[in-house]
């Protein structure tokens, strides 16, 4: 004979278990053994007493019930929008940032570098300062640095240089033009830890020699660096010292003429 206590009532009131077919046998002979011994009609007894049949019928739809709540997928777990960019170890400086590789000048002495590697780097005055502003980026301080300088004079090779100091966490993304740049900019809370190369900056500012609108890229940048709660960014980029310049308004202009 199964054994009836308030705790497991209450239990089977609330929903944590369901009893099984010869608890509710039990239970439903037990209640109409009452009834007739206190000589009550099903009707005086009231709706709380019911068949056998009926308690089959509600154990088997609770039974039901519990066990689509229990194969219900579960709600899947919010995932992370994927972040601009490539991790440092992925990264071929020639191949994906335009950094200019090793020049065989005599082929009768191969280079030690090996072909398509790049050739040994020599520091020089701009370096120091380059490292500071990268320890300003790891920090936490977002930067924006722009060396400035004729071509082939290694602008783009000192900046990898820096950019071999920072943690392994930091991406490098480097927009292939202006659109990409500013539909990159738009998505601003991804890029945390990111640094954004911009390799001749005048290809994202003035492309093909046309002026920006409202300086739409410019803008987005300085908002990104200013911008309060998001991790750094470290923004770098080369500019020719011609034939561009600034005009009297302090904008980038084409000095063709």
């Amino acid at each position: 004979m199964p054994v009836f206590n308030e705790k497991r009532l209450g239990e089977w009131c609330a929903g944590k278990h369901v009893p099984n077919q010869r608890v509710m046998d039990t239970l439903v002979h037990t209640a109409e053994r009452a009834r007739k011994e206190q000589g009550l009609s099903p009707l005086q007894a009231g709706a709380h007493i019911l068949s056998i049949d009926r308690c089959r019928e509600l154990r088997q739809r609770a039974q039901e019930e519990g066990a689509t709540v229990a194969s219900a997928p579960s709600p899947s777990p919010e995932v992370a929008p994927a972040r601009l960019g490539l991790p440092l170890d992925q990264l071929d400086p020639v191949q994906h940032l335009q950094v200019h590789q090793a020049i065989e000048v005599d082929r009768r002495t191969p280079s030690t570098d090996g072909p398509g590697r790049l050739p040994q780097y020599v520091r020089r005055a701009h370096d120091d300062r380059l490292q500071h502003e990268v320890a300003q980026a790891v920090a936490g301080q977002s930067r924006l640095v722009v060396l400035v300088g004729d071509s082939s004079t290694g602008k783009s090779r000192a900046l990898w240089e820096a950019v071999t100091r920072l943690p392994a966490r930091w991406l490098v993304w480097r927009p292939s033009d202006r659109t990409d740049l500013l539909q990159g900019l738009r998505r601003q809370h991804q890029l945390t830890h990111t640094v954004l190369w911009l390799n001749e900056l005048e290809r994202y500012l003035l492309p093909h020699g046309q002026p920006d609108p409202g300086g739409r890229a410019a803008s987005a940048l300085m908002s990104l660096v200013h911008e309060a709660g998001r991790g750094p960014v470290l923004v770098l980029g080369t500019l020719w010292r011609w034939p561009f310049g600034l005009d009297a308004s302090g904008e980038l202009v084409e000095r063709w003429s």
